[in-house]
């Protein structure tokens, strides 16, 4: 994933440091409150929206792999689903096109 990502564009640092590791034991099963350390689906979200410069894509290698089912992949064109709304709901888009919101991270 690591020589991948670096092909495909300039790596950035996260909270976590550049490249890291996802790991749990039976032991560590309750340890962390997050999706990530989980065996549920993850809908398509963003990760590092409070981040000035927040990730343009972020890789994920499953090392480990029980045989019962292949993990999903899920891609997410911002442009295309950007230019769809342009297209089909244009007084929607230029709302969110032309107006700041506030929001905050939790």
């Amino acid at each position: 994933v690591k020589k991948l990502s670096q092909r495909i564009g300039i790596t950035k640092n996260s909270i976590f440091g550049n490249f890291w590791d996802f790991v749990q034991s039976d032991s560590e099963q309750y340890q962390w409150a997050d999706t990530a350390y989980g065996t549920s689906h993850i809908p398509p979200h963003t990760d590092g929206s409070y981040l000035l410069d927040s990730p343009g894509m972020q890789l994920f290698h499953v090392t480990v792999y029980d045989g019962n089912k292949a993990p999903d992949s899920q891609l997410i064109d911002g442009f295309k689903l950007a230019h769809e709304l342009q297209i089909n709901h244009f007084e929607t888009f230029r709302y969110f096109s032309h107006y700041a919101f506030e929001w905050y991270y939790t």
